[in-house]
């Protein structure tokens, strides 16, 4: 063989290897792109239906679940208090399948249970210490929103979940509180049957319905196809209440298809081959027929393939395709539409071979998209068959397709078996009807407003309750007219319970208001508004609930005036006096406030009566019962017993019994100068006056009764005295009321005379460093000697001295700070003023201090005013306004007695204050008693957190100190470091220490 033979025999070989290597690696990499394209394609498909499975379980259990949500307006409606649970639940349970059982659980103590049989082991569970619940509970707590928990061991047997929905109630100054829950119980599996998540299984698909166990972080079956692990499932979210779930699903032979791919490749390196073959064909002359022979037989087989993978694609999705010849009207129907429809026997260009048995109802829609198929219009129509009586409902679509070569035109359609979604939908059509209908015969008032506050429905009751169907949307809500029912103030248009669930997402149940309606009626109406919320959370609505309860407020208030009001003088009457009476006892055990009882009868009112008649004995007991209303304060009761009895409580009058007693004795005599005017009665004067028995009483050292028979021998004792008087049930009493006037005379006296006088105990820092003092009054008087600060202070509180007396301390104090001022050595400290709850109300006060402070040239940065607790209950705002206007002068705070008082806490934090002083009744105790100690610690714990400094008061031993110190305080009074003593001994002090 010559060169030039060989090279021509090796050209064309080179070409086709050439040939082959490009094409293969072009056909690898579409093989690898459509292989990548079915899988996803398989996994959005599985996914999808997943979604189907996913949307049906979250409705079934949101549906069951929301059972909770009529519970917890039981509790709001009861103000926490539920009536007839049984009788509730029991009407309930029918309308949520899948619940077992609900609970109430106040404070998270499961309290209440329906049905009680076979739930009794869950009563008395506290779920929020439980190891096995605790966690989700405190979540649902924590969160304030329903949450599902579980599946879990139940502690009455069994597996089950359950939904939790923390309820709050506002207490007295409008913060929520946390309640407890409502609760519901299912039962596992039985509550997931419903989403039937084995018809899984029936489309060739494993499944596990899992979650991520909130207290071990592992994740947990709920319910699988089967125990064996699946690689690389498609996991679809399940939203359920405050937690989430996961369906995990895929195909049971696995995503990959072994024999596709297989053939695929062998069709890619086929190509090749061919192409290979096909381009060595150009440079060589002979061509092997039999190898192309083999090749289009190749070719084929692999179209019968890709035919074959077609058809059970669409048996999977269980969505058929056709075609259609527009030129010859023949119809070409898959094996998956052939199913759907089933077989055909007639010609194959009629529309019977293309939409199948249609139902008589639905030829006339098929027969006009058969003609428009036929002349290449698009259309798409759900229509119903019937296969051997059964009847389905099928959705069938169809396109033109491109021009096919040589002008062949055809339209592809696809046809969809749609029958279980529109049973789905009927059934909800039919829900939905049968809802409206129950709403409609509802005796309550049932509003469904959108999120712009238009009305969407309104059942008969709503129009009934309004006077009339009109409704102006909630821009216009001003054309309404309402009131709140506890204050009488009108309801703005932002105030409605609608514009707050709409405008806050705020829940508002059982507000009681009185409304005007259309027709000019008023009513009072239990108004509840909660909103609805879209998947996102925003607010998409708000559903509003009126009950018209007029007549049940007018017999309650005509019930409570005949059971403990007096008809004749619309007084209390015994009954009703007896439960004031209960009450303040009850509220003076806990203030150690003292109060007192005025046993009052009416001299000679027999004689009156039966001269005169019981009519103009009727009048004159209506007019002393107007006079008597008039003597006393807001918060003291007027009641009377009968005939010519009345008695006056008054309470809060003092912690001091001599106090509370001159009070009491104040208001007798307050009485007696009212009754004792004559009354114009039927054109004639009358003459009437009272007898006044007095006793006190605090918390429940006597009965109820025992306190009225006191009262009632006292007014003896005032009958007896000559009546038109007062007596005490103590005789004791007067001659200590006669003590605290001559005391009270002195003290005017000893103020005109400069009998009192100021004394200076150190204050140290936790070097022993003297910081400053407190300033502490004292009186020297001319016979009795040093009177005792704890004697003559409350006299002072009581007759209103204590102005002028607070007045003389400022400005001595102020005088000294700044004599202190003038020395180097003293220049530094700082002086601590007590300052009473009546001056610190006085409207003058401020201008008090800042007048003083000008006229001394005192430093205010030095002064410091201690202030009490009880100072703040009466009104924290304007207290914050007065420490803020001289705050801002540089007068510093102190709040005094720490820990003793009854303020909250919360208003700590809004108090401009620099420090806080630790009662000494807590650090006397401080090394014995392990409650004080602990709150010592808390104290000074307290103010470290909020910044401001702490000082301790009555520290008497080095221990003390020491005990102090360790826990952080780092100022300290006591006998430790001096007694109270002259500004000369405290200068010596400081510079000693110095």
């Amino acid at each position: 063989m010559t060169h030039s033979t060989l090279r021509a025999a090796a050209r064309p070989g080179v070409v086709a290897a050439l040939v082959f290597v490009t094409a293969t690696s072009l056909a690898g990499a579409a093989v690898t792109y459509f292989e990548q394209q079915r899988l996803a394609l398989a996994r959005a498909d599985a996914g999808a239906l997943a979604d189907d499975f996913v949307d049906i379980l979250e409705i079934q259990i949101d549906r069951a679940l929301s059972v909770t949500y009529a519970l917890a307006a039981l509790v709001h409606q009861g103000e926490g208090h539920v009536e007839g649970f049984e009788t509730t639940a029991r009407a309930l349970l029918p309308f949520y399948d899948n619940v077992e059982a609900v609970y109430l659980a106040p404070a998270g103590v499961v309290q209440e249970v329906f049905p009680v049989e076979t739930n009794e082991a869950v009563l008395g569970l506290n779920l929020l210490e439980e190891p096995d619940q605790r966690t989700e509970a405190r979540l649902a707590r924590d969160t304030g929103r329903l949450t599902l928990a579980g599946p879990f061991e139940l502690v009455q047997g069994g597996e089950g979940l359950v939904g939790r929905l923390p309820v709050f109630l506002g207490d007295e100054n409008g913060n929520r509180r946390f309640w407890g829950f409502t609760m519901a119980m299912l039962r596992t599996p039985s509550a997931l049957a419903p989403a039937r998540l084995s018809q899984l299984q029936e489309r060739g698909f494993e499944f596990a319905l899992w979650r991520t166990d909130p207290s071990t972080g592992t994740a947990q079956i709920i319910e699988q196809s089967s125990p064996a692990a699946f690689a690389d499932p498609v996991n679809q979210p399940v939203p359920l209440p405050n937690t989430t779930w996961t369906l995990s699903v895929s195909p049971a032979s696995g995503w990959s298809d072994p024999a596709g791919l297989a053939v695929k490749g062998a069709s890619g390196v086929s190509l090749a081959v061919l192409l290979a073959a096909l381009a060595g064909l150009l440079v060589r002359s002979r061509l092997d027929r039999e190898r192309l022979e083999d090749l289009i037989r190749e070719r084929t087989e692999q179209i019968r393939a890709r035919e074959s993978e077609l058809t059970r694609a669409q048996a999977v999705a269980k969505v058929g395709s056709w075609t259609l010849d527009l030129a010859s009207g023949r119809v070409q129907r898959s094996a998956e539409t052939e199913r759907i429809l089933g077989p055909h026997e007639g010609r194959p260009c009629t529309a019977q071979a293309l939409f199948g048995p249609v139902h008589p109802d639905d030829r006339e829609i098929t027969d006009q998209a058969w003609q428009a198929a036929r002349a290449g219009e698009p259309f798409d129509i759900c229509y119903r068959i019937l296969n051997d009586e059964r009847l389905s409902w099928l959705r069938a679509r169809v396109e033109p397709a491109p021009e096919a070569s040589g002008g062949r035109r055809c339209s592809v359609g696809t046809l969809q078996d749609i029958t279980e979604h529109k049973t789905a939908d009927t059934a909800l059509r039919e829900s939905e009807a049968f809802l409206n209908s129950v709403m409609e015969i509802l005796p309550i008032g049932i509003w469904f407003l959108d999120a712009h506050g238009d009305i969407r429905f309104i059942n008969a009751a709503g129009k009934r309750i309004w006077g009339g169907a009109r409704y102006v949307g909630m821009k216009h809500f001003s054309e309404y007219k309402a009131w709140w029912l506890d204050n009488g103030k009108p309801i703005e248009p932002e105030d409605w319970a609608a514009s707050r669930a709409i405008a806050r997402g705020e829940t508002s149940i059982g507000e009681q208001i009185e409304i005007e309606c259309f027709d000019g009626t008023r009513k009072i109406v239990l108004n509840s508004a909660v909103p609805l919320r879209g998947a996102n959370g925003a607010v998409t609505g708000v559903v509003v609930v009126n009950q018209d309860i007029t007549r049940d407020k007018a017999a309650e208030e005509e019930i409570r005036r005949l059971a403990f009001y007096d008809p004749l003088t619309r007084l209390p009457n015994r009954r009703l006096l007896l439960e004031h009476l209960a009450h303040a006892q009850g509220k003076s055990a806990r203030s150690l406030q003292e109060g007192a009882l005025l046993f009052i009868d009416l001299d000679n009112f027999k004689t009156l009566n039966d001269t005169y008649g019981h009519e103009t004995g009727d009048l004159l007991l209506r007019q002393v019962a107007e006079r008597l209303s008039a003597c006393v304060r807001e918060g003291d009761t007027v009641a009377r017993l009968g005939g010519d009895e009345f008695v006056v409580m008054l309470e809060d009058l003092s912690t001091d019994p001599e106090e509370a007693a001159a009070h009491a004795e104040r208001t007798a005599e307050k009485i007696l100068a009212q009754l004792n005017p004559p009354y114009r009665i039927a054109e004639q004067s009358h003459h009437s006056t009272p007898s006044i028995g007095i006793t006190l009483f605090c918390g429940h050292r006597e009965s109820l009764e025992d306190v009225l028979k006191r009262a009632d021998l006292a007014m003896y004792q005032a009958k007896g005295a000559g009546r038109n008087t007062l007596r005490f049930f103590n005789p004791e009493m007067h001659s200590v009321l006669a003590r605290r006037a001559t005391l009270e005379v002195d003290l005017r006296q000893g103020l005109l005379d400069g009998q009192f006088f100021l004394q200076y105990q150190p204050q140290v820092d936790d070097t022993g460093q003297v910081t400053g003092a407190e300033a502490l009054l004292r009186w020297r008087h001319p016979e009795r000697g040093l009177v005792s600060p704890g004697e003559f202070i409350p006299v002072a509180e009581s007759s209103g001295l204590i102005l002028p007396l607070g007045q003389w301390v400022l400005e001595a104090a102020a005088r000294q700070l700044a004599a202190w001022a003038e020395q180097p050595e003293t220049r530094h400290l700082s002086l601590a003023v007590n300052i009473s709850a009546r001056q610190f109300r006085d409207p003058h006060f401020v201008e008090q201090v800042l007048r003083i402070i000008e006229q001394t040239g005192a430093n205010p940065q030095r002064l410091k005013l201690e202030i009490t607790e009880s100072l703040l209950l009466d009104d924290i705002g304007d207290a914050i306004a007065t420490m803020a206007a001289l705050k801002s002068h540089g007068v510093g705070f102190s709040l005094d007695d720490f820990g003793t008082g009854y303020s909250s806490l919360s208003y700590l934090k809004r108090l401009p204050l620099d420090q806080l002083k630790i009662d000494q009744s807590f650090v006397r105790d401080v090394l014995t008693d392990p409650n004080d100690a602990a709150i010592a610690r808390t104290i000074v714990a307290l103010a470290q957190t909020l910044g401001l400094g702490v000082i301790a008061e009555g520290v008497e031993t080095q221990a003390q100190r020491s005990f102090l110190a360790e826990h952080g305080c780092r100022a300290f009074q006591g006998y430790l470091f001096g007694r109270p003593s002259g500004a000369e001994d405290l200068l010596a002090q400081s510079q000693a220490v110095a």
